[in-house]
């Protein structure tokens, strides 16, 4: 499904976009270079040891639906949702959808020698209080977690509370946002499904310098970013799904 939205020059709360960061900084390190910070202990926080993986650590013929930045795989039955912006046409995030619950997912570059998770989680919680929102700094499987709950009004005009979990995941130069809503926000059995998602990802941070904070791009099923893996280093090619998932657009 395609949601098309507006261009903004608001401020990112961090929900969706690109994070706040200072747009001089720039990640400009040599490609190549042994990372001092890994998956696990860059932030101090952030569990890697079983995904999601850089795509430098994969070795696998598993097939994975290919967004340029990101690799999904695990996804035969669930529905997928691509949000694209309406001004510039590009990809801005995948949402996977399993039953009443969703997780969006947005990968970003970082610096190679410290996490961005415990900064961001503070800048998105200030937003989300600054809402009107409660906000908890529970221990989840991916390490700390931010959970929400915020108020918002359904269809027929009625204000509702929703649980909202955010997940954030720091790998070599990248940082991984996950963010799950529905009763996967807060029943662990409902939440299985999209965790093991989340576990699966495959990160293609590229060689380019990004200003920590930039979003990785994402392209479109079949799109420029429909390409093999880096065969160079001995890993598997990945292919795309022989029927693509079912996607529809919204205007």
């Amino acid at each position: 499904m395609f949601r098309r939205r507006r261009n903004t020059d608001e401020e990112s709360t961090g929900v969706d976009g690109s994070l706040d960061q200072d747009p001089d900084v720039v990640d400009d390190d040599v490609a190549g270079e042994p990372d001092a910070a890994d998956a696990d202990n860059a932030s101090g926080e952030s569990t890697r040891s079983a995904g999601p993986w850089d795509s430098s650590e994969i070795q696998t013929d598993e097939t994975y639906l290919d967004l340029g930045a990101l690799r999904i795989g695990g996804l035969e039955k669930l529905e997928v949702r691509l949000e694209v912006d309406e001004g510039s046409g590009t990809v801005v995030s995948v949402a996977i959808v399993d039953g009443e619950s969703t997780v969006a997912l947005q990968a970003f570059a970082a610096p190679r020698r410290e996490g961005m998770w415990s900064d961001v989680r503070k800048e998105i919680a200030a937003g989300m209080s600054s809402s009107g929102g409660t906000v908890d700094f529970p221990e989840g499987p991916f390490g700390t977690e931010l959970h929400s709950v915020m108020t918002v009004q359904g269809p027929d005009g009625r204000q509702g509370r929703a649980p909202v979990r955010f997940v954030g995941i720091d790998g070599p130069r990248w940082f991984l946002r996950a963010v799950i809503n529905g009763p996967a926000a807060v029943e662990a059995d409902s939440a299985k499904t999209l965790e093991q998602i989340i576990r699966g990802v495959v990160v293609v941070r590229g060689t380019e310098a990004m200003a920590p904070g930039d979003q990785l791009p994402l392209t479109m099923p079949g799109g420029p970013g429909q390409v093999a893996a880096d065969e160079a280093g001995g890993r598997e090619r990945f292919e795309p799904f022989d029927r693509g998932p079912e996607i529809t657009e919204i205007r």
